[in-house]
């Protein structure tokens, strides 16, 4: 349940998050307990914008494991991978096994309004944002 996961799995995650971790990696683990459905946590709203973004407040990017591994696509097409990602919260969606799909999915399913372009607009920021922190620890920032 979310109160075990707190006291062992999430330890790293919540110092990672007070030490001002930019980026995160979700696992395709499920979580049943937590999340009450079989999703892998990469797809699961619950986990990403609920649980890492809301209770444990991390505002950072927020990057998928490997799309192509078995635990996505034994259950899930690339496209149906790749929408419920972003749905969940994912900014970043990592090697899917047909990214032109995967693309294509996800800006369907904004024309569809199943994605709103607020949704979108908040995770290029997000991207932007660690792009702009990383030259800038690189002394790399022309302004």
């Amino acid at each position: 349940n979310w109160d075990e996961l707190l006291e062992c799995e999430m330890i790293p995650f919540k110092r990672g998050i007070s030490k001002g971790a930019k980026l995160i990696m979700t696992a395709h683990v499920s979580v049943p307990e937590v999340t009450f459905s079989e999703l892998p946590s990469t797809l699961s709203r619950v986990m990403l914008t609920e649980k890492l973004r809301g209770e444990l407040g991390f505002e950072g990017v927020i990057v998928t494991d490997a799309i192509e591994m078995g635990a996505i696509t034994k259950q899930f097409s690339v496209e149906e991978a790749a929408v419920m990602a972003v749905q969940a919260g994912a900014d970043l969606i990592t090697l899917p096994n047909d990214f032109k799909a995967a693309i294509a999915a996800i800006e369907a399913a904004v024309q569809a309004g199943d994605i709103t372009t607020q949704r979108i607009d908040e995770s290029v920021a997000r991207i932007l944002d660690l792009k702009r922190s990383i030259l800038e620890s690189r002394g790399l920032l022309i302004k």
